[in-house]
C-alpha cells in the first residue's frame, strides 16, 4: 500500500511531535533525578566546614581540592534485599549468598582482624552464654602474627573465615566479605592496628 504525500506529512508531523515529547520527557526525568540528588546532598548534615555548605565563605573554592579526584566507582549490593529475598524463598539460593543470618536464639559477635585482645574477647563472649555465636574474619597470617592459630579460636566456638570486609550495611547489621558471603551480626569489633613508633 502506497501512502500519498499528503498522508505522509501528517504522519511525519505526529512522529516528530512524539519524538520531541519523548525527548522532553527524558529531559524532565533527568532534571528530576538531578534535583533529587541535590536534595539528598542538602539533607545530609555534613561536617563543618565542607564543600557542600550553602554559606558564601570567601574563596571556598580554593579551600578544598576537587572531590571528584577522590571518588572511585564500585558496585554496591543491596544487602538487605538479598537477605529478605533469601529469607522468603523456599530453598532457593541468592548470590551473594547468606552464610549466617540474624539468630533470634543467640547474639552473633563478629571480629574483624586480630590484635592482642581478640582471643580474650572471644573467650569472654563465649563464656557469657552457650547461645552466643562467634566469627573471626582474619587471614591465617594475621592470626600467626599474634602467635596464635585458628584452633585457639575454635576452642571458644569461634568460626574463622580467611577473608576481609567488602561492604557493610550498618543499619541492618550485615557484612559482606570479599568472597561475597553475607554475615549478619549483632556485635562488630575491628582489631586495633598499631603502627610502630619511629626511632
Amino acid at each position: 500500500m502506497v501512502l500519498s504525500s499528503m498522508m505522509k506529512r501528517p504522519i511525519l508531523a505526529v512522529a516528530a511531535a512524539t519524538l520531541c515529547g519523548l525527548a522532553s520527557g527524558t529531559t524532565v526525568a533527568s532534571a528530576a533525578a538531578a534535583s533529587r540528588k541535590k536534595q539528598r546532598v542538602r539533607d545530609i548534615k555534613w561536617a563543618y566546614p565542607s564543600p557542600y555548605d550553602d554559606d558564601d565563605e570567601p574563596q571556598k573554592s580554593d579551600r578544598f581540592l576537587p572531590t571528584e579526584s577522590f571518588q572511585k566507582t564500585s558496585t554496591a549490593w543491596n544487602l538487605k534485599k538479598l537477605l529478605d529475598t533469601w529469607d522468603q524463598e523456599d530453598g532457593a539460593e541468592t548470590w551473594p549468598w547468606i552464610w549466617t543470618w540474624h539468630n533470634k536464639h543467640g547474639t552473633h559477635a563478629v571480629f574483624v582482624g586480630v590484635d592482642n585482645h581478640t582471643l580474650d574477647e572471644c573467650q569472654r563472649f563465649a563464656e557469657e552464654s552457650p547461645q552466643h555465636n562467634l566469627t573471626l574474619i582474619a587471614s591465617s597470617d594475621d592470626i600467626a602474627k599474634q602467635g596464635l592459630a585458628a584452633d585457639d579460636f575454635y576452642v571458644h566456638r569461634c568460626a574463622v573465615i580467611d577473608s576481609s570486609p567488602k561492604q557493610i550495611d550498618m543499619e541492618h547489621q550485615i557484612l559482606m566479605l570479599e568472597d561475597e558471603r553475607l554475615v549478619c551480626y549483632d556485635v562488630l569489633t575491628f582489631a586495633l592496628k598499631r603502627v610502630a613508633a619511629a626511632t
